[in-house]
């Protein structure tokens, strides 16, 4: 079952019964497996899994009074493989009761919107939820230094800005924090069938992405505004009277990239229409128009590459330029 699916039957499963919810946030060992299971239980029974469910019994069994938990559980070779992994290893595990806090994480996830959590590891208590684009949450229960929360903030934020899955656990400031961002695989709608729309959808589903190609007016709309955050509006057809409504929607969805082919002139006629509907000028001004990094691109397929760019370094707030000019990370 899908990560959002999933989510959205747990948090389902919450409003009618006492649910708790399971995540794996350090992993090592077991093959190279990524972190993002998620388990929920209740006593009507179990929902999605940890590591094939291979750990889910340890798990529900170490539920006790405290309704947030930490464990760390390991798993030798002989029963991992057993349990269809690749090899043995040891996992760190927070369990929580899900409360308000944690049915608005479930929330994000379950509506493909990137949001990111840190939990005390000792406790296993959540300390704030951060979803892109909106205020910090604060969650009760953990009383910390002024000078950690800064830094936990910090930290937070800055594994949010990237908009890519991720879950570590950290000392900050002498204490040790869960920190989790989830992501949606990203998703978009291109406006305007062609050969260059084709060359677009195969460069993004290389980069992991799935793009839906559309013209007419009504299944635009319908497209468009099943788009989140991560994802991408690339509008190829030159009608306004398709792109302009297109747009009107999708700037109300918080840090959802815009592309837009076509000439200054074409670029400004969409602008204007944009301002007379009410949006103002740096709203107009997030759209990507003319659409693609500047790569001296001609063919469709270089096109592709360099919309694919523009979109990777949005997404993940980078400014575009060469790495050997560069001083900071490389790799995300």
């Amino acid at each position: 079952m899908a990560t959002e699916s999933l989510a959205a039957e747990i948090l389902e499963q919450s409003h009618n019964e006492d649910t708790f919810l399971s995540r794996i946030v350090k992993l090592d060992g077991f093959g190279g497996r990524s972190t993002g299971d998620l388990l929920g239980f209740n006593a009507n029974g179990s929902f999605g899994g940890l590591l094939f469910g291979s750990i889910d019994e340890e798990v529900r069994s170490a539920t006790g009074v405290d309704p947030h938990f930490s464990l760390e559980v390991a798993l030798g070779d002989q029963d991992a493989v057993a349990k269809g992994l690749a090899c043995g290893g040891s996992a760190k595990v927070i369990t929580q009761f899900v409360s308000d806090d944690v049915q608005v994480l479930l929330d994000a996830i379950a509506n493909r919107r990137v949001v990111a959590a840190a939990t005390h590891w000792e406790s296993g208590k959540l300390i704030f939820v951060n979803e892109f684009g909106e205020p910090l949450r604060r969650a009760g229960g953990v009383k910390l230094s002024p000078s950690a929360e800064g830094a936990i903030v910090d930290r937070l934020s800055q594994l949010l800005s990237k908009r890519t899955t991720a879950s570590t656990v950290e000392s900050v400031d002498g204490v040790e924090i869960a920190f989790e961002v989830f992501a949606p695989r990203s998703r978009g709608v291109i406006i305007g069938s062609s050969k260059l729309a084709d060359a677009i959808v195969a460069q993004f589903r290389l980069i992991g992405a799935d793009l839906n190609v559309v013209d007419a007016l009504e299944d635009t709309i319908s497209a468009v505004r099943s788009l989140s955050t991560n994802d991408a509006l690339i509008i190829l057809s030159h009608d306004h009277a398709i792109g302009v409504p297109a747009c009107d929607v999708a700037l109300r969805i918080k840090g959802i990239y815009i592309g837009a082919l076509g000439s200054r002139h074409t670029q400004q006629v969409r602008r204007d229409q944009l301002l007379a509907l009410g949006f103002s000028p740096s709203e107009v001004d997030t759209i990507y128009g003319p659409v693609g990094l500047n790569l001296g691109s001609k063919t469709p397929a270089e096109t592709a590459v360099a919309i694919a760019a523009e979109f990777l370094a949005h997404r993940s707030g980078r400014n575009p330029a060469s790495l050997r000019t560069s001083d900071g990370p490389i790799n995300g």
